[in-house]
């Protein structure tokens, strides 16, 4: 399999089934003209690792086909890493202070059973807030700033 055929396979995978077969057409014509184009600037055939480098500068596949969607994803592929990022960083917060609230709450609870189920419905709705949170500021960024 090729480096082009291998590239437009990842991106397949991210297509809508109902516009796969054209955008997957109208791209390997893009692509086939980029890669004659270096051909042509080198005067020789391109090897596979600048075939390889030439598609990885097109972009990574789901950020490729997020420019053939109809509508906009929620989180751009620019804020991306951004938003997984953060999301990180307030899930791990909001466990490690259930995780010390729990603790202060066992030292001083009779039985465990009802601590531990009221620290998980805790957690667990932490969890939902945090990632709500995270999703609208991100949203808001997204929508005023264009990033």
């Amino acid at each position: 399999m090729t480096a082009l055929n291998r590239y437009l396979k990842r991106i397949a995978f991210w297509l809508p089934r109902r516009k796969r077969a054209d955008v997957l057409a109208e791209l390997r014509g893009v692509l086939i003209e980029k890669i004659e184009a270096g051909e042509v600037e080198r005067g020789r055939p391109l090897t596979d690792g600048e075939k390889q480098d030439l598609l990885s500068g097109f972009g990574h596949p789901a950020i490729v086909v997020s420019r053939y969607l109809e509508r906009r994803p929620v989180i751009s592929g620019g804020l991306a890493f951004f938003f997984w990022r953060v999301l990180a960083i307030a899930f791990v917060g909001v466990l490690v202070v259930q995780a010390l609230l729990l603790v202060v709450e066992a030292a001083h609870a009779q039985s465990l059973g009802p601590v531990i189920g009221h620290a998980l419905r805790r957690t667990s709705f932490a969890l939902l807030l945090g990632f709500g949170c995270v999703t609208a500021s991100f949203m808001v960024i997204e929508r005023r700033y264009g990033a």
